[in-house]
């Protein structure tokens, strides 16, 4: 484009260059010769001569008006706008192309996961569920449409009890949630899948100091006579057996195989760590999985339904847990409500062995546990039994050292 110019200092004229035979040779304003055509330029005090490449004035019109539009400073600031928005256009739609949607980004996110162990990669699946029915309740579409005001909106509406079922989190479930989700962030940002992290300043939330406690040999005894009650009350009673025995996860009972128990042994390599185990299980659990109708289950399996796949299976095996509580009245050792939970199966198992002597660091092999620090946080201080059988073995240790006590 030409220098704007003062449209009074400047002229586009079209005239004809005759050919010499031209009967009209003097007459440059004659239109219908076939002669050649020119353009008369005047700007800035200077005249200039322009071929219009043609013999006709129609066209050599058009070509004047072209160059009167160079030198029009209205038609000149249009064409830049006119330009500056395409250019607009064109940034926005390389951007556009380059976005990710968020659905895509959460199943690359997932893929990177497959090597998780199973249970975990049923964590990493609900996981992205939650957030792509979070982004389409948001209205948001692409990754980078997730802003950090957005993100901290949302974390302030999860609640054990919220309206909506994707917000239903107790508050260790949030913590874990939100940890996940700042990594969700930190893997896309890494990898340029956006700008910036939105979830950068999202605080940590603290994991509840709500435990689940064991169950007393009476409150377990109790349990399986609830399972009389449900529908699915001998596989209940199987699973809960199970899991008392073995200290297993429910994600590793549910999906056991006939292939696992072999000779009254429990010989499998758990979900969650890979850890392999090989325990012995007494007559009554082996009895009440071999009692078990087929009928309606996989080949090969104790508990896995034909109808259910692996995500199904679990979500509907927690609905049968929770519908069982309708028919227990658990009470904690302080006398407070209790309600049942399938890990406390898990935390029955370790803290009854510890209260008949097995020692911690093979208990902590038993669970499969990394540590025994790990299983001494969790297991060890939980029971007034546990404290007052370690007292009593103080006591006694200290009387043969030579102190007394009151009352002896």
């Amino acid at each position: 484009m030409g220098t704007a110019v003062n449209p009074a200092t400047f002229t586009v004229t079209v005239f004809t260059r005759h050919a010499p035979e031209c009967s009209q040779k003097t007459n440059p304003q004659w239109k219908r010769c076939n002669c050649r055509k020119s353009l008369y330029v005047y700007e800035n005090n200077k005249v200039t001569y322009k071929s219009a490449k043609t013999r006709s004035w129609e066209q050599a019109e058009k070509f004047a008006q072209q160059e009167r539009d160079l030198r029009d400073p209205v038609k000149l600031e249009l064409a830049k706008i006119a330009a500056k928005q395409e250019e607009e256009k064109r940034i926005e739609a390389e951007r556009a192309a380059s976005r990710i949607r968020i659905v895509d980004a959460l199943n690359r996110w997932l893929a990177s996961h497959k090597r998780q162990a199973v249970n975990s990669l049923r964590v990493y699946k609900g996981m992205t569920k939650r957030i792509h029915e979070w982004s389409k309740l948001e209205g948001f579409k692409y990754l980078s449409d997730v802003t950090p005001n957005s993100l901290d909106k949302w974390c302030g509406e999860w609640a054990p009890d919220a309206d909506l079922k994707l917000n239903q989190m107790g508050q260790t479930s949030q913590s874990i949630f939100v940890a996940r989700l700042r990594g969700f962030f930190a893997w896309a940002f890494k990898l340029d899948l956006i700008d910036r992290n939105p979830a950068k300043a999202l605080a940590p939330i603290p994991p509840s100091d709500i435990k689940t406690m064991p169950l007393t040999q009476e409150q377990f005894k109790n349990l399986l006579e609830a399972t009389a009650k449900h529908p699915n009350g001998d596989a209940l009673k199987a699973v809960f057996l199970l899991m008392r025995w073995t200290g297993l996860r429910i994600g590793d009972v549910l999906e056991i195989r006939k292939s696992d128990i072999l000779k009254h042994r429990v010989v499998l390599v758990t979900q969650k760590t890979g850890a392999h185990v090989d325990m012995s299980v007494p007559r009554e659990v082996v009895q009440a999985l071999d009692s078990l109708p087929a009928e309606g289950i996989r080949k090969g399996y104790y508990f896995w339904e034909s109808k259910l796949n692996q995500e199904s299976l679990h979500v509907v095996w927690v609905k049968r847990v929770t519908q069982l509580r309708k028919h227990l009245s658990l009470e904690d050792e302080h006398g407070n409500p209790m309600e049942f939970r399938s890990h406390m199966l898990r935390d029955t198992f370790a803290v009854e062995l510890l209260l008949a002597g097995v020692t911690l660091d093979k208990v902590s092999k038993l669970l499969t546990h990394k540590t025994t620090a790990m299983t001494e946080r969790y297991y060890a201080p939980w029971v007034k039994a546990r404290k007052a059988q370690l007292d009593d073995e103080m006591r006694a240790a200290m009387r043969k050292m030579g102190a007394t006590f009151a009352g002896d």
